[in-house]
């Protein structure tokens, strides 16, 4: 099997004006390889095939989290939680979609609640945070009409981080922490209010132990939250990046918009690397992968990842594994249950 090997990009590190030392990163998207093959990349590789039945076929992956022998995936397109044990097999759905006590009627994001075998659904409809334990039964809800939430995480204390990237008028944005009953605890960040953006793909929270990062697409930058003190980790100059005129449009881009931009999206980390993907605005590749390994600030660019050219499609959507492992999505070329391919890639000489 012929496979174009990854090209590997050296990225000087700059000096800011502060005390500390803020990596800087360039990054050019044109110079991508158009496929890399993680058997020749990665340090540890698993491939978990999620079983196939009536009960569980799986329509349009939203979020994956793994605790010791589970996963929870959720399934935009259906609504539901599906929940697999670590070897693939089928275990239950979760599914309350409607207007009833305990039900939802969208389900913007999940996170799951470890220490305390909790899962929460979060609604935009109704803005509401909906409680189930692990075999799906209801345990409460709690009403949030100030919040308009695209992402959250649990902090150790029970508590819960939201993010909202884009300006809310009437509402809070930026990133901030309520309690279990709906209460604000802190602000920790606000959006600009020439960033009016409201319709891209929303990055998501990444996790380590205590400290959550994401990707502010709007400054460029990786932010760490560690305890209650947010930094600035990493900047990343995306040569491609959707200019500001447009990000400050608050009708977004239309049909007159001709130019060929990408913008990150989905922050993604290991204890070694950091990744995020690129989406296109008008050009092929319609998505880029960036790898940025941490210590040594190189990149591994790409549009396609592989593992299997025989069953699998390439890998189009990695998620994050608190830290520990990447979770990349393998579509299968069967009507058959995609495949989770999970993996570290070594560090790069």
């Amino acid at each position: 099997m012929r496979v174009i090997a990854f090209i590997i990009i050296f990225c000087t590190t700059y000096s800011c004006s502060t005390k500390s030392k803020l990596k800087e990163i360039e990054i050019d998207l044109s110079k991508y390889e158009s496929i890399i093959d993680l058997h020749q990349y990665s340090d540890s590789l698993k491939v978990v095939k999620l079983e196939t039945t009536e009960e569980c076929l799986i329509g349009r992956i939203g979020r994956i989290i793994e605790d010791d022998s589970l996963l929870f995936l959720l399934d935009k397109q259906s609504k539901s939680i599906l929940v697999f044990h670590s070897s693939g097999r089928f275990s239950h759905s979760i599914y309350h979609e409607g207007k009833g006590n305990g039900d939802y009627l969208a389900t913007k994001d999940i996170a799951v609640d470890k220490k305390r075998n909790v899962i929460y659904v979060y609604d935009d409809h109704t803005r509401q945070l909906i409680c189930y334990d692990y075999q799906g039964g209801f345990l409460r809800k709690v009403s949030l009409p100030d919040f308009l939430i695209r992402s959250f995480a649990i902090r150790e204390n029970g508590n819960f981080l939201a993010f909202a990237p884009d300006l809310m008028s009437r509402m809070r944005d930026g990133v901030w922490e309520f309690d279990i009953n709906g209460n604000l605890i802190s602000e920790y960040a606000d959006i600009n209010e020439n960033h009016k953006l409201a319709w891209t793909a929303y990055p998501y929270f990444t996790r380590i132990d205590e400290t959550y990062s994401y990707l502010n697409y709007y400054d460029n930058y990786i932010y760490t939250l560690d305890k209650d003190i947010l930094a600035r980790k990493l900047k990343v100059h995306i040569k491609q990046k959707i200019p500001d005129k447009y990000v400050s449009n608050p009708e977004g881009v239309d049909e007159t918009f001709t130019g060929e931009y990408y913008m990150p999206s989905s922050l993604n980390e290991t204890d070694s690397f950091y990744h995020f993907r690129n989406t296109s605005f008008g050009r092929e590749p319609g998505s880029i992968h960036v790898f940025i390994e941490k210590n040594s600030n190189q990149l591994i660019i790409a549009d396609s990842l592989i593992y299997d050219f025989e069953d699998y499609r390439n890998i189009q959507k990695i998620f994050s594994n608190d830290g520990k492992n990447f979770i990349g999505l393998l579509e299968s070329n069967t009507s058959d249950n995609p495949a989770l391919v999970v993996f570290n890639l070594r560090s790069i000489q």
